[in-house]
């Protein structure tokens, strides 16, 4: 996001030339850049730590990068190969956190519950990809029976499930459901943004490459001494050690 955020403002001041010294190329790839990610990325970006949006907004991305061919097909085929491999929430086994989306229409949520009673296939840990090319695909063509054991993991109670997704909000097992799922955190995304924190921090300490390796180190060793649940006492005994 940071690269995009310096690209629109490159974009936004282009015509200063003497802040900003572009070729024609430069600046045809700059557009396209920009363009695709205030269109597309951005809005997926910011809803990508929400569980409960993470399936449908994974489905709408792909259908919104088949619609982008029309302006950009390169671009949109090649953000299509990508988000092929990205399918983790779209496995039967993750499905169902739609089911607690605000975004996600009762028909839909519907066509998941019904996919309760599909046998699953061979496992895929990170969805099925064919699946995607299913004309006019839907959050349900990836429910299985096997999406059900999402709300027996979490401990959610299934009673909501007889009543129309229309009723849902006033069953208390769903409020608890839907409580609980808007407190999990999207893993990929929140290792991605970890890493990208850590690399940040780490260049800000120093750039030789061995201080890094033994900074890590010292950090591994640290916690290693003093417990997550940190006490004073604790604390103490590491720093005498």
């Amino acid at each position: 996001m940071a690269k995009l955020i310096y690209a629109i403002k490159i974009y936004l001041f282009h015509h200063q030339k003497e802040i900003f010294s572009l070729t024609a190329k430069d600046k045809s790839q700059l557009k396209r850049f920009v363009q695709f990610g205030a269109l597309l990325y951005t809005k997926s970006w910011i809803q990508a730590p929400c569980a409960a949006e993470a399936p449908g907004g994974d489905l709408l991305l792909w259908k919104n990068l088949q619609q982008y061919q029309s302006i950009d097909h390169d671009i949109s085929i090649a953000a299509q190969k990508i988000l092929q491999n990205h399918t983790w929430y779209l496995s039967d086994e993750t499905v169902s956190l739609a089911l607690f989306s605000d975004e996600v229409f009762p028909i839909e949520k519907q066509k998941i519950i019904t996919g309760f009673g599909i046998e699953p296939s061979e496992r895929h840990v990170r969805g099925d990809p064919s699946l995607l090319q299913i004309e006019d695909v839907s959050l349900g063509h990836f429910s299985k029976r096997r999406s059900q054991n999402l709300l027996t993991k979490l401990q959610i109670g299934h009673s909501f499930l007889v009543l129309p997704p229309e009723q849902w909000n006033d069953n208390t097992d769903y409020q608890k459901g839907k409580q609980r799922i808007n407190d999990l955190r999207v893993v990929n995304d929140t290792a991605e943004r970890g890493v990208k924190l850590f690399e940040d921090y780490n260049r800000l300490l120093t750039k030789n490459e061995k201080e890094k390796q033994f900074i890590l180190q010292v950090v591994e060793a640290n916690r290693k001494v003093i417990p997550a649940q940190t006490t004073k006492k604790s604390v103490i005994c590491a720093v005498s050690v």
